[in-house]
């Protein structure tokens, strides 16, 4: 684990979503395993999208491609303005195993990451996560960017939404009574 404080919403079955922060006051990052490809990844960018144009406020976004299918390892695209996601859907971003998008404004920065080739990974305590998507604290409590947490995280583990709620008003009470855990 990572320096910074941890949570991890439990279920029956385990924990299904993990929640980090570097401190109290900084982003929040909720993680997950999903089944998640490209195409996914292209929605929860569009989405993210739609909800700056909620705010009115204007943003840029930027794509980092890993492990593509050519002779590079890594391609960057951006900053460019409302629409990367189509960009994740074209031919002119190559193959890739994992792609980090992000998005920012003058007073936000949304963070998606994603690895999409199904390869097993370690269970999500131990840092096996496949998607995470991270946020502004008060971004993540109230306004137009819960929702695309919420439809990421339903979408990519095929959970009803009201589960997935659940989940996602643990962490939000985790955080208010800070009950996060310390990691090292």
């Amino acid at each position: 684990m990572s320096p910074g404080l941890w949570y991890f919403a439990n279920e029956l079955a385990g924990p299904r979503l993990g929640g980090f922060l570097h401190s109290y006051s900084s982003d929040l990052t909720v993680y997950w395993q999903g089944r998640v490809a490209r195409d996914d990844v292209a929605k929860i960018v569009e989405e993210a999208e739609r909800a700056f144009l909620q705010t009115g406020e204007k943003f840029t976004g930027s794509i980092d491609a890993y492990g593509t299918q050519d002779e590079e390892t890594e391609h960057h695209f951006g900053p460019g303005g409302h629409s990367i996601s189509k960009l994740l859907t074209s031919p002119v971003v190559p193959t890739f195993e994992a792609c980090r998008a992000e998005l920012t404004s003058r007073n936000c920065k949304v963070v998606v990451w994603a690895a999409v080739t199904g390869k097993p990974v370690r269970t999500l305590e131990e840092g096996g996560e496949n998607i995470s998507v991270s946020i502004p604290q008060p971004y993540f409590f109230d306004g137009p960017f819960r929702p695309v947490i919420l439809h990421a995280v339903s979408r990519t583990l095929a959970m009803d939404e009201t589960d997935t709620t659940a989940l996602l008003d643990d962490i939000k009470m985790a955080i208010v009574q800070k009950k996060f855990v310390p990691g090292n």
